[in-house]
């Protein structure tokens, strides 16, 4: 059995659902069992249609795992409605939770057909449920535990609905403010709330990208990463003159 992983190329700005899920469907073959994917990219920002490629894998037979480390604690999810069987995601970046802590989402279905890796103590070969048979329960911070619940609190008080819209409108923004004062900088993330959510990285040439990321960190003390591009994630504690100072930082350095 060929049991090599198929890269998937992507579009770079999509018009269309279709287009991203067709190219996963064009790349299953006979011995295809799992797509996995990133819900949002953190190396284009590229927002994928994750509940419609779900629903093309579950109808060919096929498992589905969603990386939700750029959509848990900013996208309005319903993991019942997006149609996935496994999701995964850590709790300190968008979630604003503790450190070294993370989520696994495993559809009840598929509880009894998936063994883990590794167990420990407390591990429970005939757990019914995904924290008898998966998590080890050994050595652990439980503070950082007990606190997941706190923040998961504070994120239901805001609303999810209202985290995701103004996460949106801030990199709306942000995208907006760019091309109007810095017109010659390309977008890696599409410009489209559709296919784009929290992160937005801008094509900086490797040979500058670097050098720019340490002068905005140092001289103007605006924190961004050189991931696939230069990569800015406003979240819902940042305001628009947050934004306006990335902008006018980026004209100061680039100009």
């Amino acid at each position: 059995m060929d049991l090599r992983s198929i890269w998937v190329s992507l579009p770079g700005t999509p018009e269309t659902n279709e287009e991203v899920v067709d190219a996963f469907a064009e790349a299953i073959n006979e011995n295809t069992k799992l797509i996995s994917f990133s819900h949002i990219s953190n190396v284009s920002g590229l927002a994928l249609p994750a509940r419609d490629i779900c629903r093309m894998a579950r109808s060919r037979g096929i498992l589905s795992m969603v990386d939700g480390a750029q959509s848990f604690g900013c996208v309005d999810l319903d993991l019942s409605l997006l149609e996935c069987d496994f999701y995964t995601s850590s709790t300190h970046k968008w979630l604003m939770g503790p450190l070294e802590n993370g989520l696994l989402y495993i559809r009840e279905k598929e509880i009894e057909n998936i063994w883990p890796a590794v167990i420990g103590a407390g591990w429970n070969k005939e757990g019914k449920s995904v924290d008898e048979k998966f998590c080890v329960l050994g050595q652990r911070n439980e503070a950082t535990a007990a606190a997941i619940q706190c923040t998961l609190d504070f994120h239901w008080t805001l609303g999810k609905s209202e985290i995701e819209n103004r996460v949106k409108t801030l990199n709306s923004y942000l995208k907006e403010e760019i091309s109007e004062k810095l017109p010659d900088i390309k977008f890696i993330t599409p410009r489209s709330s559709q296919f784009s959510a929290g992160v937005t990285i801008l094509e900086i040439p490797d040979e500058t990208r670097g050098d720019l990321f340490q002068k905005l960190y140092q001289k103007h003390n605006i924190a961004c990463a050189p991931t696939g591009g230069l990569r800015f994630s406003p979240h819902i504690y940042n305001t628009k003159d947050d934004l306006d100072r990335i902008v006018d930082a980026l004209v100061d350095e680039t100009s």
